[in-house]
């Protein structure tokens, strides 16, 4: 399970729009810290730790998820800013300074919409 979560973030812009992404998140039962971080191992990439970290830390409570996991993830970021996603909608894209990252402003919205 954990490894399709992480396959999914790596490619949501492929398969679906954000709040698609943030729907399907939802509907899983519970989700592995360590499964999460093997599965971004695999993939390597910086990027993939930044959009991961911003996205679950939405769920963080709801999955349990510990503050090593985040802290993890932060290890692994690139040195630049980047935008989650080019799915800019009317929502507005903030700086996540934790994730140096710009992404929705409201999770919730884009669950909402």
């Amino acid at each position: 399970m954990e490894r399709t979560v992480i396959d999914i973030i790596a490619d949501c812009e492929k398969i679906g729009a954000i709040e698609e992404l943030l729907r399907c998140i939802q509907l899983i039962p519970s989700l592995s810290s360590k499964g999460l971080l093997a599965a971004l191992e695999m993939h390597g990439s910086g990027r993939l730790y930044q959009k991961t970290g911003y996205i679950l830390e939405f769920y963080k409570e709801e999955f349990n998820l510990p503050d090593s996991f985040f802290e993890e993830c932060e290890r692994h970021l690139p040195n630049c800013k980047t935008y989650f996603s080019t799915e800019k909608r009317g929502f507005g894209f903030l700086y996540h300074n934790r994730w140096k990252i710009y992404g929705p402003r409201n999770l919730e919205s884009w669950i909402d919409n």
